[in-house]
Parts: C-alpha cells; structure tokens; sequence
C-alpha cells in the first residue's frame, strides 16, 4: 500500500506504508455497559477504510482499556483514574480529585527508518521503504480543573 503521490514544490514524493502489528488492542466501556474491541485487524465495522477507533463513541464512554504483552492499562473517565493490571486505581496527584469534563486521549506514536532516492533533473523524490522501529502508545485523559478551570492532561507512555 501507498499513499498517492502529492506534488510539493514541484517534487512528487510517493509513501510506501507498511502497517505494524498493533501490540495493544483497546476496549472501549460505555455508560450502558456495552463494549468495543479492537481486532487485531484493526478495521471500523462503519467505515472500512478507517481503523476501529473510529467507531468509539466518546460521549458515552466511560472508561478505555489497552491490552497486550501480558498486561492491561486503563483509564477511568469518570474519576479520571488509571488502572495498570490488578492493582487498585490511582491518581497522578491529589488535585486530580476535582476534575470535569473528563475526555479520552488516545494515539500511537511510529518511529520509522526512510529510505529515499532524489533524481534531482527530474525533480522526483521517492521514498524507497519505510521500516518501523518502534511505537508508543499514549492514553490517558484531558480535563478541567473544577477549582482553577485549568486544562489537566495526564498520559501512560506504553512501549
């Protein structure tokens, strides 16, 4: 697969992509105790050009779990607490006691080698391969301090 070649300065750049293997897979828990799991196809059952997080219905989530390499990780977006396998729930701090409007966050980071090849007459540019290295899962929440109205954001790095 391949992104379509775009034009940039008059430099057409065409993007293998290779798809990693997800380490994680994710479970979505919603107010009336319904679920979402991610497969590890990772294909949205509404839209299958898009992954499965599209069909996660934020408004009525409640909490989101991370699964994979032996250990889950969740956060609870009703109390903004996390909970990391079967220990008790915990907070980052204290103050975190006081948090609204509590929201999911939630993204993977890629670290990729880039092999390209220039031919500068012709003014093309052309990315050869891209081999993943590395990915970090980031979860966790963003939300409103009630006593301050400060933005809170608190996020689990997972390797």
């Amino acid at each position: 697969m391949s992104l379509p070649a775009e034009p940039h300065n008059g430099v057409v750049l065409e993007i293998p992509i290779q798809k990693q293997p997800l380490r994680y897979l994710f479970l979505a828990l919603y107010k009336d105790n319904s679920t979402l799991v991610q497969t590890a196809e990772d294909v949205s059952a509404v839209d299958p050009t898009k992954s499965a997080y599209a069909d996660v219905r934020h408004e009525d989530l409640i909490a989101f779990m991370l699964v994979g390499k032996g250990q889950s990780y969740g956060v609870n977006l009703t109390d903004g607490t996390f909970i990391i396998g079967e220990a008790p729930p915990v907070r980052f701090h204290p103050s975190d006691a006081r948090l609204v409007n509590i929201k999911l966050v939630y993204y993977r980071l890629a670290d990729n080698d880039i092999t390209t090849e220039f031919n500068l007459r012709d003014r093309t540019a052309k990315i050869t391969d891209v081999t993943p290295q590395r990915s970090v899962y980031c979860m966790g929440f963003r939300a409103i301090d009630a006593n301050t109205g400060k933005i809170v954001e608190r996020i689990l790095e997972l390797d």
